[in-house]
């Protein structure tokens, strides 16, 4: 697995219907998508045991830099018992808002 670098993502083609995606091993959890028509930065992570995706953004819109920071994010949310996708509790935490 490579160490992403600007030059090396926007090396990466694939062709015709080919698909592939390539982890990043400096940022965890971040990996990137290739068709023939897009890049779409990701963010793999596991759930109860199963491996899930949440789409970050394409790339060259979202750049290397501004993917690395959202990873982080997700992966700090993760481990802070936080879902990465929404931020919400994962372990049967409860709102301290009055009711």
């Amino acid at each position: 697995m490579p160490r992403f670098t600007d030059r090396f993502v926007a090396s990466l083609k694939a062709e015709g219907a080919e698909r592939f995606e390539v982890k990043d091993d400096a940022c965890k959890g971040l990996a990137i998508r290739v068709t023939a028509s897009r890049k779409t930065f990701c963010f793999r992570f596991k759930r109860h045991g199963k491996m899930q995706r949440i789409t970050l953004g394409e790339y060259p819109l979202m750049t290397l830099a501004q993917a690395v920071i959202a990873a982080n994010r997700r992966y700090a949310d993760l481990h802070e018992g936080r879902t990465p996708h929404s931020g919400g509790p994962t372990r049967g935490r409860r709102s301290l808002g009055g009711g």
